[in-house]
């Protein structure tokens, strides 16, 4: 690899240095993360209608999942405007875990957009593992909803006993 082409390759990746504040600022409110991603679904719906190559079975497939996406970021604000999962969404951990899910999803994104990966395949997995993690992360907030456990919100480690035993 030439010089020319491993500086080309070292100025693909932003430097974010200069947001992070920004990431800080909208890592601290469910509101601001779902206003930051509300459009993603729409711009990937437009880009696969626009792409060639791509067979109608797998369009339709990526946009019922998509689908799937915007109900749950739906359901996501609903609760934030509701005030119901308000002790959940006010710790910033639950914020970024968010974020991070999203993250993934524009990433993928944008390579695809951008032709840096490989196909479209990999922007199909990207959309189906970024439904698992937000249909996961719908039932933690509605566990913490239910249970008013605002502090916890790994619910995998519960404190029943597994083996049946009473003390």
């Amino acid at each position: 690899m030439s010089e020319g082409q491993a500086e080309k390759k070292g100025e693909e990746k932003p430097d974010l240095e200069p947001f992070l504040g920004l990431i800080e600022h909208i890592s601290r409110s469910i509101d601001l993360a779902l206003s930051a991603t509300s459009g993603l679904t729409d711009q990937i719906l437009s880009t696969i209608e626009a792409s060639d190559g791509i067979d109608t079975q797998k369009r339709i497939d990526v946009s019922f999942e998509l689908g799937r996406i915007l109900e749950i970021t739906w359901l996501l604000h609903k609760f934030s405007l509701d005030d119901l999962a308000e002790g959940f969404y006010s710790r910033p951990k639950n914020v970024k875990r968010f974020m991070i899910i999203m993250s993934y999803l524009a990433q993928a994104y944008w390579s695809f957009k951008d032709g840096k990966t490989d196909g479209f395949a990999t922007l199909g997995g990207a959309i189906e593992e970024a439904r698992n993690n937000l249909e996961d992360y719908l039932i933690d907030v509605i566990n913490s909803m239910l249970n008013d456990d605002y502090n916890d919100d790994d619910y995998s480690d519960d404190d029943s006993d597994d083996d049946g035993s009473q003390a």
